[in-house]
């Protein structure tokens, strides 16, 4: 007899776009996911995630405004057990995990391109029931040859109430083929 706790279902929506402004443009994006239990899932497999995100575009120059709910209520919390979790809430990895009363993510994400190069800086304000944390996180690639690409990475998590200070750094070349 199995008795390992069932994966919740997920149930959703996204809409993402770009509108031209004269010579400029405004992106946005929007999601909205309800996680319930499934079929004889565990009852407490129940939260919400949404996303709400603006900002302007330029040629090689944009900036969004991003507010990211995952949410919780201090036993459970929304889970992405699939999922890249690198890529998202912070390149310190800190919160691989939602913390079980959920994490709030107010995050300015910059990036800049330019004859091959590629800068982004993104600026995180992480909180729960408290403020966990702020995260200033730093990438510059370049493309080399063909499918090639290098670059450097940078984090830095100042703790205030989850986890300890981090720093990290990062040397990477990818090849596309």
């Amino acid at each position: 007899m199995n008795h390992s706790p069932k994966p919740p279902q997920n149930l959703g929506f996204r809409l993402a776009g770009e509108r031209q402004v004269g010579k400029s443009a405004v992106t946005y994006e929007t999601s909205f996911i309800d996680q319930s239990p499934y079929a004889d899932g565990m009852e407490t497999n129940s939260a919400t995630y949404y996303l709400l995100a603006a900002g302007p575009k330029w040629k090689n120059v944009s900036m969004t405004l991003h507010y990211e709910v995952l949410e919780g209520d201090g036993t459970y919390a929304f889970s992405t057990p699939l999922a890249t979790s690198h890529a998202f809430n912070g390149w310190a990895d800190k919160f691989l995990a939602t913390p079980p009363e959920g994490l709030s993510d107010l995050f300015l994400t910059t990036s800049f391109t330019k004859s091959g190069w590629k800068a982004q800086m993104v600026g995180h304000t992480f909180s729960g029931d408290s403020h966990f944390g702020d995260e200033l996180d730093l990438v510059v690639t370049r493309k080399i040859w063909r499918g090639l690409a290098g670059g450097i990475k940078f984090t830095d998590y100042r703790a205030r109430n989850l986890g300890s200070d981090t720093r990290k750094f990062w040397a990477f070349a990818q090849w596309k083929l």
